[in-house]
């Protein structure tokens, strides 16, 4: 940059003729020396000259023309060489001398110094900025004719001229949100001034968009925000946690999103946006909201009603948020259990589910409460005891009826099984009584011997009954159950029992056979009780039996049973051992046992029992066919007071079986050895 730099002329005093200035009177002290005026860049001018101890001040006088007039500037201590005159109009010669004053007397002028400022550069650089610009500005300058505006990108760098403006502003397009660096100079005509004090400058960042709110929906989340002055759009970006990498979720003009995608009810998801202008330039972030989408609660335990078999309805309380809702029905309480999708219901909190084909039982049904995608968990369970289609398993004859079985559940009191019966399978059928579902079995014990008989069952719960099953038939041939034999009491003796067929019968026959698949003989008729003992069998003997019916003198019906039942004769018990406590044989005391002779034993067992009654052992006691009587001397472990029993035993040698030993013998008295 060139700079014109205007002459100083210096004028000495002592050349001028005194007459020519009247101004000037004869010094009465020296004049100052070495006065001289030096150009400054900052509109001043600085004055230097020799030292003037010899006075008491300086006085300095200044004129902007060489003939005067000239006024007095300012007054310098003695000992002060310099004086700045600053402000001054730019582009100027101003013209100086100086006095000194000493005792009141001032001497003559120094010589005249010339002194002229240059064309100054704008020194009150402001700027302000928008988003895309930065304008700067200035206060106008009386001798500039335009103004030359310069911009480097860093400190370190050259400036570049950048424009050249009339007026005292300018506005620089190309700026960015990087700091870069402006300086104005002065122009008029040919002469440009030195460079203004560098202002440091860069385009407004866009600020974080204020308002930012997550609200949970039962969809997701939706964002919104306050618009943000000069932006285009926004971005928002996402997480899985506050610490974790945001990603892009969106780009969007408007001010709001919606996140229906992705977000999860049991897990926090966090977000925030900020604004981008035109040229892509991003904004300041906004605050990070966090939030997750709604849950869909649960459905209460629907309620279970039968309407008409077989329609089951099936209804629930609505749930919030939910657009639809899945019926799931399973055999269990547990949410673990497998669960059947019933029905997808889109409209309405009720389902009427058709249960003709389910096998009755006990179900559980709960409801599922869903919104688009996103699923509650399983809801609370009610169960209802489902009354399928009946099925008779089988009728099978029971001597004084005929029992009708079903598939035996867990139905509650409230669920009947109703029975129905007729003469022939498309008779008709009517009602012959009614067992609990659960129990899988009704006797019907109205019908004649001897007559066919067709059985059809439906389930009623209230009102409300199935149609019925198909039908099962049975004869009833008056076949007696409940055959059962057991041990006699008395000896070698069998007693056989039966199901009484009541007035049905008059009285029974009863059969045996030494083999199940053997011939069955008749011994005994006319038998008026429900049951018989078969006496004299040999001990240990087994015995096959069977019973028939006898009405009007007449057998009727089959023997009792497809198998047969048989028994087995054991002894009769004997009686209670005697104690015969200190019982003397020499040399010790002993316990001394007696008890009558039961016919058919040859050995016998005595059991031993302590004071809690608890067997402790025993003793088989070896003896004759013809025993009378049995005394044996026992000397226990230790003294004590003990409990007997004895068991006939009808084997001579050898361990004794089960069928070998009789029924014990009533528990003794206690007895104590010393």
């Amino acid at each position: 940059m060139k700079y014109k730099y205007y002459l100083i002329f210096s004028v000495i005093v002592s050349s001028l003729s005194l007459s020519a200035c009247p101004m000037f009177q004869l010094p009465k002290i020296d004049a100052p020396t070495g006065l001289t005026a030096t150009t400054n860049l900052d509109r001043r001018i600085e004055l230097e000259w020799d030292s003037c101890y010899d006075s008491d001040s300086i006085k300095i006088y200044r004129s902007e023309s060489e003939a005067g007039p000239f006024t007095l500037l300012a007054e310098e201590a003695s000992y002060s060489s310099f004086h700045s005159d600053r402000d001054l109009e730019p582009m100027c010669i101003y013209y100086y001398y100086i006095t000194k004053v000493s005792s009141g007397t001032e001497s003559a002028p120094s010589v005249v110094a010339t002194g002229g400022t240059v064309l100054s550069p704008p020194n009150d650089i402001n700027f302000s900025n928008t988003y895309s610009s930065v304008k700067l500005y200035w206060t106008v300058l009386a001798k500039a004719d335009s103004y030359r505006v310069y911009k480097k990108q860093s400190s370190y760098e050259s400036f570049s001229l950048l424009g050249e403006v009339t007026d005292a502003e300018y506005t620089d397009e190309t700026a960015t949100t990087t700091t870069c660096y402006y300086a104005v100079s002065s122009v008029s005509g040919d002469i440009e001034s030195a460079k203004s004090e560098t202002v440091a400058a860069s385009t407004s960042s866009l600020p974080a968009p204020q308002n930012f709110t997550l609200v949970s929906t039962y969809d997701g989340i939706t964002a919104s925000w306050s618009p943000v002055t000069g932006a285009s759009e926004y971005e928002i970006y996402s997480s899985s946690s506050s610490y974790s990498s945001f990603n892009l979720e969106k780009t969007t003009g408007g001010t709001e999103y919606s996140n229906n995608s992705g977000v999860s009810a049991s897990s926090t998801r966090y977000y925030k946006v900020r604004a981008k202008l035109a040229d892509g330039t991003a904004g300041s972030w906004s605050t990070t909201e966090s939030g997750k989408r709604l849950s869909l609660a649960a459905p209460s335990a629907p309620t279970i009603q039968w309407a008409a078999w077989p329609s089951l309805g099936i209804s629930w309380a609505e749930v919030e948020g939910a657009l639809s809702y899945e019926l799931y029905r399973s055999t269990s309480s547990s949410t673990s259990a497998a669960q059947t999708l019933v029905a997808t219901v889109t409209s309405g909190t009720s389902y009427a589910e058709d249960t003709s084909a389910i096998t009755p039982g006990t179900w559980y049904y709960r409801v599922v409460a869903k919104r688009n995608d996103y699923a509650s968990s399983l809801g609370g369970f009610a169960s209802k005891w489902v009354m399928g289609n009946p099925a008779i398993t089988n009728v099978t004859d029971r001597g004084n009826a005929l029992r009708v079985t079903w598939p035996t559940s867990s139905a509650p009191s409230s669920v009947q099984c109703v029975v129905y019966r007729s003469s022939a399978a498309d008779g008709t059928y009517e009602s012959v009584g009614s067992a609990n579902a659960s129990a899988g079995t009704f006797d019907d014990a109205t019908i004649a011997l001897g007559g066919t008989f067709f059985y059809k069952i439906a389930y009623r719960d209230g009102a409300i009954e199935t149609t019925t099953s198909a039908d099962k038939s049975a004869t009833s041939n008056g076949t007696i159950g409940g055959l059962i034999a057991t041990n006699s009491t008395e000896l070698n003796a069998i007693t056989v029992s039966w199901t009484s067929l009541g007035p049905l019968v008059d009285t029974y026959s009863v059969y045996t056979c030494e083999t199940q698949a053997g011939t069955y003989v008749k011994i005994g008729d006319s038998i008026g009780a429900n049951s018989y003992q078969h006496s004299g069998l040999v001990k240990g003997e087994a015995r096959w039996y069977k019973v028939v019916g006898v009405k009007s003198g007449s057998e009727i019906g089959a023997l009792s049973g497809a198998t047969a039942v048989s028994g087995r004769a054991f002894g009769a018990a004997p009686p209670a051992i005697t104690v015969e406590s200190n019982a003397y044989q020499s040399p010790y005391y002993y316990i001394r046992l007696t008890w009558p002779a039961v016919a058919g034993a040859k050995r016998y067992m005595i059991g031993i029992y302590n004071t809690s009654d608890t067997l402790v052992g025993n003793i088989v006691v070896s003896g004759s066919a013809y025993f009378t009587a049995r005394n044996i001397m026992f000397d226990p472990p230790n003294s004590d007071y003990y409990h007997f029993r004895v068991f006939a035993i009808h084997s001579s040698t050898g361990d004794p079986t089960v069928e070998e030993v009789s029924e014990p013998g009533a528990l003794s008295s206690r007895g104590y050895a010393f």
